[in-house]
């Protein structure tokens, strides 16, 4: 069994931003239990990790950080890949994925997020409509009510579409498939609200007061 009696030097520099998230020392406790984690081979609770690790301190310090809620783990995580991609240097717009899509569709809600988006990509992978989507219920642990209400609000939104037997285009295969309506529907949109903004002719402005005069109740 090998021991770490030092931390590497190396690695100080990548752990270091997020050090503002622990109080007092838990933050060496928190460094050193993920290099042990990934050095370390068969159980890796705290109890095997410790045993790595040439401590001066009992092995329940290294629990402290994970039991009291004094950090944010999510949090530091966010924090951690926003790093990351910014040392790539991504162009404006390559950071755009799935996950701002759901958002979008589904605000404050995580759980219909994860549900929109295993099924969008579950439908993007498929070559041809897929006659039901309750595998994703037992591969990533969704429940039937969240996946159904999703599907329903996909369907309803315009992302997803639900291709029926008569249809030629695959075959009389039926299924879930995704959708070009949402998409062709917000550029005729888009090109609509562009070309009310740009026509500024007194005539137009006429009959659309007319118009409008017929709206009401």
């Amino acid at each position: 069994m090998f021991r770490i009696e030092r931390f590497p030097q190396k690695l100080t520099k990548f752990f270091a931003p997020l050090e503002g998230h622990f109080h007092w020392n838990r933050f060496g406790y928190f460094r050193n239990v993920v290099l042990a984690i990934t050095l370390a081979w068969g159980r890796r609770n705290v109890a095997n990790l410790y045993r790595c690790l040439e401590a001066k301190t009992h092995r329940t310090r290294y629990n402290n950080y994970r039991r009291l809620d004094r950090w944010d783990p999510p949090e530091a995580l966010r924090q951690k890949a926003m790093e990351t991609l910014g040392s790539m240097r991504p162009r404006r717009g390559e950071t755009d994925d799935i996950t701002d899509l759901v958002k979008m569709l589904f605000p404050r809600n995580g759980n219909q997020q994860h549900a929109a988006a295993r099924i969008i990509l579950a439908l993007k992978a498929s070559d041809e409509p897929l006659a039901s989507l309750s595998l994703l219920e037992r591969e990533h642990g969704i429940s039937r009510r969240t996946l159904q209400r999703t599907r329903a609000k996909l369907a309803r939104v315009g992302p997803i579409e639900y291709a029926s037997p008569l249809s030629a285009r695959y075959g009389g295969r039926a299924g879930w498939r995704l959708s070009g309506r949402m998409s062709t529907a917000l550029r005729q949109l888009a090109d609509k609200l562009d070309a009310c903004k740009r026509d500024s002719r007194p005539e137009h402005r006429t009959k659309d007061e007319q118009l409008i005069s017929l709206l009401r109740p």
